[in-house]
C-alpha cells in the first residue's frame, strides 16, 4: 500500500503508464497537445479507457488529497469512510505509472516526469475509485481523499466507471 499526499491544481487528477500512451498515439500526440479537450469532444476518450490508457478522477476541488493506492486484497482504515465509489476503469502498466495533476493531459509532454510514481507492478488492472472523507465530532473535515483500488487481469477489464458521476469528497 502507498499513501502519497497529492495536491489538485487544475480539478482532476490521472493514473497512466506515459509509455502505454505513447505507443498508443504514437507520432499523433505531441508536446503541448490538449489530450483533455480530445477526449472530451470525440471518441477518443471511450477509447483511451478502453484501452487502458487513463484513470480519471475528474471535476474535483483544487487542494491537498490522501491518496491512497492499494491491491484489491489490502485492506486500509479509510475503506470505513467511503462516501462514493466509481466502478472499475481498466489500466494497461507497460513499464512504470505515474499519478497526475490533470494539468498533465491538458498540456502534455512526450519528455516531462511530473507525476509520482506509484508501487503497482507491470501488467493489466480493473482500478476502482473510492472518495472517502473523515470528519470530526464537530462535522469539519478531517481528512479526505481518494483510494485507488487495483486488481490484477489476465486482460483489460471491461469500463463500468462513469468519468460524469460526481467525485468531490468535499463541499466548498
Amino acid at each position: 500500500m502507498q499513501v502519497l499526499d497529492f495536491t489538485v491544481e487544475e480539478n482532476g487528477i490521472v493514473i497512466f503508464d506515459k509509455n502505454v500512451v505513447k505507443r498508443f498515439y504514437g507520432s499523433k500526440i505531441k508536446d503541448g497537445d490538449d489530450l483533455l479537450n480530445r477526449f472530451m469532444t470525440s471518441d477518443e476518450g471511450d477509447d483511451a479507457l478502453k484501452n487502458g490508457l487513463i484513470v480519471p478522477v475528474l471535476a474535483i476541488d483544487d487542494m491537498g488529497y490522501d491518496i491512497i493506492i492499494k491491491m484489491d486484497n489490502e485492506n486500509c482504515p479509510e475503506e470505513s469512510f467511503i462516501i462514493f465509489s466509481n466502478g472499475t476503469y481498466p489500466l494497461h502498466i507497460e513499464e512504470f505509472a505515474c499519478i497526475y495533476d490533470l494539468y498533465s493531459i491538458m498540456h502534455w509532454s512526450n519528455e516531462s516526469e511530473d507525476g509520482v510514481r506509484i508501487n503497482i507492478e507491470k501488467g493489466y488492472y480493473g482500478v476502482n475509485i473510492h472518495g472517502y472523507r473523515i470528519d470530526d465530532e464537530n462535522g469539519h473535515i478531517k481528512k479526505a481523499g481518494y483510494i485507488f483500488s487495483f486488481k490484477k487481469e489476465s486482460d483489460l477489464p471491461k469500463v463500468t466507471g462513469e468519468t460524469g458521476s460526481p467525485m468531490r469528497v468535499i463541499d466548498l
